[in-house]
């Protein structure tokens, strides 16, 4: 598996707007200070969706030297929707700017021309040879109701970053589209609010007073050029999973579907409510230098931020169905694979932080494969805990960080799955991962129990119900994946206390959880209500999961299809007192 970092950057480059160097009714005019009409200082600069990657500010390069650029939408930015804000050298606001914005459609609006003339105190009384000055774009936020930003002269970019406060929006469930969120150059869609992605950028300049001075509307100062590399760098506040189905393709062709098995569905179980226009402000001054966008290392979760997700199970309630977010078919990205032409499935979702999840609600991808020919599917979850590798060493979990691609490539399905992860920071890092094997039950694996009169099955509906002082007793053989493990949980149901049931383990103690390796020896697990039953059904879900060595975890079924049908876990039930 390959893990690419590939970087973005926005190029605006605009022709110019003469501004009156305040607005809201001179909301963030110095009245201590005069300006007179028609002074000012012209100012012209770039933004860019492609930048290179020579950057000083980003230590991974790509072995070719070649950028992923983005699709129209992923690079488009609406130009009524942008906000320019001035910072001073103390990081201080002194004005919002509207600068005259161009596009060069003719590059699929990677670039962008912005030029500006500004009235402010701040350039027209400066007595230092130079001035340093920053310039934070705000852009694609109609909806994000930006006004909680609060903007008012004399703001400081500590305030400005501030996740307490800072202009948030919601996961991209839906745009109505097969309830999958796709971004669009047309806004439409949810009052038009979720058409576009969510950016943000930065860049600090410092250039001498008598230059500014000299600047006039018809030639203005260029303060990003070619060889300062002082571009305002803008980034995307979504990230965005990729699944390659490169099941069935042979020779750069399409799979023969009715000798060959081909991905028909890809969903995403479990996610983050919110994102923030912009990462914490620590992300764009990690080096030290001035501050600029950088890209980042950490995720920015907002504090109105919540985690929904769900274990995976035959069937999701309401509350989970709000965690599944449904993979849209690409065509943007799979006219990108010319080389092999793979379809490909995307969804866009904000940060992910798997550290502060727990593992309550995992996320969780889940593959619906059509199998040759049959019009039969089967369904497999795959726990996301991607990683990188060193010598088949995993290390620290990656969280899903805005701006970045993170691409599995389906190489295989059965039971021994292939699962290529490259992620992708829209230019540069290649490291190997390896992704392989399902969990695999001997011929005569599958979960059995032993009977007794206290112990009831009901096949239909995948129950087994115990009696308050029985110790239930099932029987089970994983063979696959090699060298892993395998793990039993509880999952509590409605008012079900989380430790109403109990595994017994070797010395006879109660746990709330058992595991054993997986060798293709049968294993045994003893399971026992531990409270006296209640005026209420308590019932637990059965899940079992199995390790690889590598330190992934996949969801296991260990129910026979020709007993419990299409149910994929056991429910435990002590029913209530009499």
């Amino acid at each position: 598996m390959q893990n690419f970092y590939k970087s973005i950057s926005f190029l605006f480059m605009a022709l110019m707007l003469p501004l009156v160097g305040c607005i809201n009714d001179d909301s963030l005019c110095d009245k201590d200070e005069e300006v007179l009409p028609g002074e000012g200082i012209a100012i012209e600069f770039s933004l860019t969706t492609s930048r290179p990657i020579k950057s000083s500010t980003r230590a991974l390069i790509t072995p070719s030297g070649v950028a992923q650029d983005g699709s129209l939408a992923e690079n488009y930015l609406d130009l009524d929707n942008l906000t320019f804000l001035l910072f001073d050298d103390k990081q201080e606001l002194l004005q919002i700017i509207s600068p005259y914005v161009e596009a060069d459609n003719s590059i699929s609006y990677i670039k962008y021309r912005v030029t500006a003339f500004i009235s402010d105190p701040y350039f027209l009384h400066a007595t230092n040879p130079q001035l340093t000055f920053s310039i934070v774009v705000l852009g694609n936020y109609q909806g994000l109701t930006p006004e909680r930003f609060g903007f008012a002269k004399g703001m400081n970019l500590v305030d400005l970053f501030d996740h307490t406060k800072v202009g948030t929006f919601a996961m991209p469930i839906s745009n109505n589209w097969g309830n999958s969120w796709i971004p669009s150059i047309y806004p439409g869609g949810n009052g038009q609010q979720r058409g576009f992605i969510p950016m943000a950028g930065m860049q600090t300049f410092t250039v001498d007073v008598s230059d500014l001075r000299a600047s006039t509307p018809g030639s203005p100062l260029v303060i990003s050029t070619d060889t300062n590399g002082k571009d305002i760098n803008m980034l995307r506040a979504l990230a965005k999973i990729e699944v390659v189905d490169k099941i069935g393709f042979v020779n750069n062709t399409q799979p023969d579907k009715n000798n060959r098995s081909w991905i028909e569905k890809v969903e995403l179980i479990g996610h983050s409510t919110r994102g923030s226009i912009f990462p914490t402000l620590a992300q764009w001054n990690r080096t030290g230098n001035p501050f600029e966008t950088q890209y980042v290392r950490t995720v920015s979760i907002p504090s109105d931020n919540n985690y929904i997700g769900a274990q995976p199970t035959n069937g999701f309630t309401t509350e989970n169905e709000n965690a599944t977010v449904n993979f849209f078919d690409d065509v943007a990205a799979t006219e990108l694979r010319s080389e092999d032409n793979c379809q490909v499935f995307s969804c866009y979702l904000t940060e992910y932080n798997p550290n502060e999840r727990g593992t309550a609600y995992p996320m969780w991808m889940r593959l619906t494969v059509h199998g040759p020919g049959t019009g039969q599917t089967a369904s497999t979850f795959y726990r996301l805990e991607p990683a990188p590798y060193t010598e088949n060493v995993p290390g620290d979990l990656l969280s899903i960080l805005r701006n970045n691609i993170y691409r599995y490539e389906i190489t295989g399905i059965g039971t021994a799955v292939d699962l290529d992860l490259i992620v992708d920071d829209w230019s540069s890092h290649e490291t190997i991962w390896n992704y392989s094997d399902n969990p695999g039950m001997t011929n005569d694996g599958y979960l059995t129990w032993t009977l007794s009169p206290d112990i009831t099955i009901n096949t239909t509906d995948a129950e087994v119900i115990i009696g308050n002082n029985a110790t239930l007793t099932g029987a089970f053989a994983f063979d696959e994946p090699k060298g892993g493990k395998w793990i039993a949980t509880f999952a509590p149901e409605g008012e079900t206390e989380n430790d109403a049931f109990m595994f017994i383990d070797e010395n006879g103690d109660k746990v709330s959880s058992i595991s054993g390796d997986i060798d293709g020896e049968h294993d045994i697990i003893k399971i026992v209500a531990n409270f006296s039953p209640a005026t209420f059904d308590r019932k637990a879900r059965l899940i079992f999961t199995v390790q690889t060595f590598d330190g992934r975890t996949i969801s296991a079924d260990v129910l026979d299809d020709a007993k419990y049908g299409k149910h994929n876990y056991f429910t435990i039930i002590q029913n209530a007192s009499l």
